[in-house]
């Protein structure tokens, strides 16, 4: 049978050079150029094609803002995700009003699960006959719709998140989740006001609020004295904490399972866990093929994997040096990856794709242990051997 290390080692290289994440000190994971350009920019956008009376079925407004990001919105976002699945919606929230998409995971970016978002409030107007009534100035809505809370006039944050989970085709789905300021619209609630087609003069915004004019769009936006980002409260006590020097950069957010390393976050540890039992139960059940098209035989004692902190910080320590080959000890057994940041611009890419890779070379590599299972002396420095350590037990 397969040689069994005592405990799987999981370590990542991450590239040196990773994207910013934007809330990373609140627990976000999201870098800023996915937020800039992929989230905000396109969905102020949209709100300026509305309040100008560029979109069909939809009249002018006279107000509408510029929207800016929330730390708290995209904590409140993730949180909700935590308790959702394919087959359960994330929970709403009676003061914050939710808009989500799900979506075949291989063929979904935020960039185009955020398009699809906006491009539905221009195919549920078409769809409605009347989706909206007119009264004082005012457009109400006579049939909610999650759409339509994104072109709320008041609303000015927003905050999202995604995750990935398994349908009951065995189809991982991607569910991307925004958060918004404002509570949901129900049935009669003021959409924007009318009409304009957006700020003209500076005159025309909030300037107790601190708000200006942006006539490229007709948005109302903070003055560039006014903080953007909307965070978590954080103290300014000096402290003397001495932080080991390293080339890269490694995750933040979350970590309470091992809270005594520093590296590393919960939402990566689950990611890790789930991706490997998921393959594991397959194997066990004798649903992975070889090349040749045969299956591998059952398991008969195929263990599910738990969290090891002590094995993480390990890891850590190695993956600070940005090593590009795998090196260290031989006590446990352990698998490496890289990717350029131009591949896996976010930790949880790379994690996916490093559990990818360990995995699918039993499909491809026909050099493998073979129908008995039996890891030979020739497979020792073989791509097969990244497999070997992820199919023990």
């Amino acid at each position: 049978m397969l040689a069994n290390p005592a405990l799987l080692l999981l370590a990542v290289l991450v590239p040196s050079v990773a994207p910013a994440v934007l809330c990373g000190n609140a627990g976000g994971v999201l870098d800023e150029t996915v937020i800039n350009e992929e989230i905000l920019k396109p969905l102020n956008a949209e709100r300026s094609r509305v309040v100008r009376g560029k979109v069909a079925s939809l009249p002018a407004g006279k107000k509408m803002n510029k929207i800016r990001w929330s730390c708290n919105l995209e904590n409140a976002a993730k949180a909700a995700l935590d308790a959702t699945t394919c087959a359960k919606s994330p929970q709403s929230d009676v003061n914050s009003a939710g808009v989500y998409l799900t979506h075949d995971a291989d063929n979904a970016t935020i960039k185009t699960m955020m398009d699809s978002m906006l491009s539905n409030i221009d195919v549920w107007a078409d769809a409605n006959p009347s989706p909206f009534t007119s009264k004082n100035n005012k457009v109400a809505s006579t049939s909610a719709s999650g759409n339509a809370d994104l072109i709320r006039g008041s609303m000015t944050k927003i905050g999202c998140a995604h995750t990935d989970c398994e349908d009951e085709d065995e189809i991982t789905q991607r569910i991307f989740y925004c958060r918004t300021d404002q509570p949901p619209l129900k049935n009669g609630n003021t959409i924007y006001v009318t009409p304009d087609g957006g700020c003209k003069t500076n005159a025309d915004c909030d300037a107790i609020k601190g708000e200006i004019c942006d006539t490229n769009s007709g948005l109302c936006e903070m003055s560039s004295t006014t903080v953007p980002i909307t965070s978590v409260t954080t103290s300014t006590t000096a402290t003397t904490t001495t932080t080991p020097s390293y080339p890269g950069e490694l995750p933040t957010g979350q970590n309470y399972e091992c809270g005594n390393n520093v590296g590393m976050n919960d939402e990566l540890r689950k990611r890790f866990l789930d991706m490997h039992n998921y393959r594991r139960s397959n194997l066990a059940q004798g649903m992975v093929q070889r090349p040749s098209g045969r299956y591998l035989p059952q398991g008969a004692d195929m263990i599910k994997l738990r969290y090891n902190c002590d094995l993480e910080k390990d890891a850590i320590e190695e993956v600070r040096q940005c090593p590009t080959y795998k090196t260290g000890n031989v006590i446990y057994g352990k698998n490496f990856d890289s990717s350029p940041s131009t591949i896996t611009s976010t930790f949880r890419s790379a994690v996916e794709k490093a559990v990818s890779n360990w995995w699918k070379i039993v499909r491809k590599d026909n050099q493998g242990p073979g129908m008995k299972v039996t890891f030979r002396q020739k497979h020792v420095g073989t791509p097969i051997e990244s497999y070997t350590q992820v199919k023990t037990k």
